[in-house]
């Protein structure tokens, strides 16, 4: 039951910086507060529980052991985070329906949740974590770890902590 709340968790709060950013463009459109201020709130909210169920994650879970065949950077995923972020403001300029966008960013966050692959969070990033897709040697591809320390080498992960089904953490920080 933990991972499913860490995974939900984790999922949900990925989307706290499109609701920082429609607050904004919100606040810009309908020169209203309500509506900004309850996603600025929500996203909070949202970021908290994120760093609640991490710190969790990093003192409560066991490690274990796994042996990696392939070790591949995902930094760079970040990048269409930033792009996303910026689009809700080209609704300043080409008027798309602020409430359309909103519907549609829920129904992709709601679907992400089901979804079973990690992708970066870009909190942790700005946190100095780095994330890293790894193949183990038991058949399974497409884990996500999540580290404070650059990885070269696949000799360089041996213990883990499994947050969720594909989201590992690094123990050796």
């Amino acid at each position: 039951m933990p991972n499913i709340i860490q995974k939900m968790i984790y999922n949900f709060s990925i989307a706290s910086p499109i609701l920082y950013v429609f607050s904004i463009v919100w606040y810009i459109q309908e020169k209203t507060l309500k509506i900004p201020i309850f996603c600025s709130v929500f996203a909070s909210i949202l970021l908290g529980c994120l760093w609640l169920s991490f710190s969790y994650g990093k003192e409560n879970l066991a490690p274990i052991t796994i042996r990696t065949n392939n070790i591949s950077s995902r930094d760079s995923w970040i990048i269409g985070y930033i792009i996303s972020y910026i689009l809700p403001f080209t609704s300043l300029t080409i008027n798309i329906n602020i409430n359309v966008a909103c519907i549609i960013c829920f129904v992709i966050v709601l679907a992400i949740a089901y979804v079973d692959i990690a992708t970066p969070h870009p909190f942790l990033l700005l946190l100095n974590y780095h994330f890293y897709s790894i193949d183990t040697e038991n058949g399974i591809s497409k884990y996500m770890l999540i580290s404070k320390r650059k990885i070269r080498k696949t000799q360089d992960i041996n213990m883990v902590k499994r947050i969720f089904e594909f989201l590992l953490l690094d123990t050796e920080e």
